[in-house]
């Protein structure tokens, strides 16, 4: 019965396309020209034509769901799930981790090193003894010790994401209201048509320039980011020895911090 609810919940998300034809470009790039579209699921839009396959809606525009008559709410629904599913796969990842060394210790056998490449701090846990690591493979790490120049290059890197994110919010949020604000001018200007004396509605240069400049600097940022990851890999490349655990998760400690 609970399995038929929910099949029957996750139906009631699905919207009919109607089989429409259309030309889809991607977030990533990739275009899909003149696909048919049979139905937006609570994941993505599902296509066919040369082939068949699901779109998720993180990698489509807001601005294409809303032309679908689809919720835009779903890019950050299909988001929270995968984000979900990351910190699950994370946790049973760090609990097998956790056993195995466990079992190590019984058997007396040391934990092997870990290599890893750590590309940013995701918090600080016991009053900040502990330093979270995400490292480039998307794994989380608990690391004690961290030496001073990691640690600054690490809150660098996070002070450039943060940087990026806030960015690409407002580059997001302010490219829907010039869009929106160019259908409001059309349709004023469309409605008047035939009356001399009604204004002329526009958007303003300056909002286009400000859009564009917030833009400029978004890809600015990003290219430094790529610039200082390829600087200062080497130094953001360490070798982790297993000291202990907190709760159920494995403690490191880099091997230089060690010596």
């Amino acid at each position: 019965m609970v399995l038929l609810g929910l099949t029957g919940s996750l139906r009631a998300q699905e919207i009919a396309l109607s089989n429409r034809t259309a030309t889809i470009t991607t977030l990533q790039g990739r275009v899909y020209t003149n696909v048919t579209l049979i139905k937006a699921t609570r994941d993505g839009i599902i296509w066919s034509g040369g082939g068949m396959g699901l779109i998720s809606y993180t990698n489509l525009t807001p601005s294409f769901l809303e032309s679908l008559g689809v919720p835009t709410n779903r890019i950050e629904e299909v988001k929270a799930r995968e984000a979900q599913k990351a910190a699950a796969k994370a946790e049973r990842r760090e609990q097998a981790m956790a056993k195995a060394y466990a079992e190590s210790l019984a058997l007396g056998e040391p934990a092997p090193d870990k290599n890893v490449e750590l590309v940013r701090i995701t918090a600080l846990l016991s009053a900040g003894r502990y330093k979270q690591c995400a490292t480039a493979r998307g794994e989380m790490v608990l690391i004690q010790l961290l030496p001073a120049s990691l640690e600054a290059i690490l809150n660098n890197l996070g002070q450039q994401a943060a940087q990026i994110e806030y960015l690409r919010s407002w580059v997001d949020n302010g490219g829907r209201v010039i869009r929106h604000a160019e259908a409001v001018a059309h349709d004023a200007n469309m409605a008047n048509l035939n009356n001399p004396y009604a204004p002329t509605y526009y958007v303003k240069e300056s909002d286009y320039a400000s859009l564009a400049d917030a833009q400029d600097d978004l890809n600015r940022l990003q290219l430094e980011q790529v610039r200082y990851l390829a600087e200062t890999k080497a130094a953001r490349a360490v070798t982790l020895k297993r000291v202990g655990t907190y709760g159920t998760s494995p403690v490191w400690q880099c091997a230089e911090a060690g010596r």
